[in-house]
């Protein structure tokens, strides 16, 4: 069963939403996609959603809950905010910033299952004529020879 609906993920009550709004019954097997989410938070931020995904599948005993997440690499943020300049850069955290904050302490009794390092878009994609790349990911990609720009996390209990 998919339900779409908007909802601010920094705000404490937003589990209590999906309930009402969505009928979402926390008892049930849930499976949280936070692509492409996190980090455009802060650290903080991100932090304490993952927290209180936890801390409602531990309140309702349920083991059927899988955490899939992606992450910016810490080396493609840091190139990123010195090509762009740190006030163009939209990303607030990366994967590094998490575990420095203690993320895998926050997450028990969840564990990290997979980690998994993700490159794209490829190198080899070009401009015309097979020139330079077009766009700042390709770019910076194709300049500065950075891999993995991101990770996919899945956290199971």
């Amino acid at each position: 069963h998919l339900t779409r609906f908007a909802v601010n993920l920094t705000d404490s009550t937003w589990m209590k939403q999906l309930q009402e709004q969505a009928g979402w019954d926390p008892t049930r097997p849930t499976v949280y996609i936070l692509e492409g989410l996190l980090y455009y938070m802060t650290t903080e931020q991100a932090l304490e959603l993952l927290t209180s995904i936890v801390h409602t599948s531990n309140s309702q005993k349920n083991p059927d809950i899988v955490i899939l997440a992606t992450m910016i690499a810490a080396a493609q943020a840091r190139e990123f905010k010195r090509y762009a300049g740190a006030a163009a850069s939209p990303w607030k955290t990366d994967w590094t910033a998490l575990q420095n904050a203690g993320v895998h302490r926050r997450m028990q009794p969840f564990r990290l299952t997979r980690n998994v390092p993700v490159s794209h878009p490829p190198r080899d994609i070009g401009g015309p004529n097979n020139g330079p790349p077009r766009h700042l990911w390709q770019r910076l990609q194709h300049w500065m020879r950075l891999d993995p720009s991101e990770r996919v996390l899945e956290w199971k209990l």
